[in-house]
């Protein structure tokens, strides 16, 4: 009998275990699949902040190209009506703001590194 009662123990023991490695699979799992949500979320919102960066950039250099060429038409005794740059920069800060706001944005974003300053 004592065979009988050692053999229940362990079968106990096992059953245990597998119920035990079982939770620990799922909890795993569980883990696992936060850690992914979160990493995701965190590399959406880094791509966010680097295409903001990258706008930022490319109006600052705007605003550059915009104030050498109404200083030269001011020195030049021309009046200044060229609207473009105002056009794009006006541009740049809409994508900013749909980016902000997790809109698509349909406007290049990538540096102009070749374009002349």
């Amino acid at each position: 009998m004592g065979n009988d009662d050692a053999k229940e123990k362990m079968d106990a023991f096992i059953e245990k275990t597998k119920v035990i490695a079982n939770q620990a699979g799922k909890k795993a799992g569980e883990i696992a699949s936060a850690v992914g949500e979160k990493a995701e979320e965190i590399w959406d919102a880094t791509k966010k902040k680097i295409a903001i960066e990258k706008l930022e950039y490319k109006i600052n250099k705007a605003f550059k190209k915009l104030g050498k060429e109404y200083y030269e038409s001011v020195k030049n005794g021309i009046a200044y009506t060229d609207n473009t740059l105002v056009e794009e920069i006006n541009q740049m800060y809409q994508a900013i703001d749909d980016i902000n706001a997790d809109k698509q944005v349909d406007i290049d974003i990538d540096d102009d590194e070749n374009e002349d300053e």
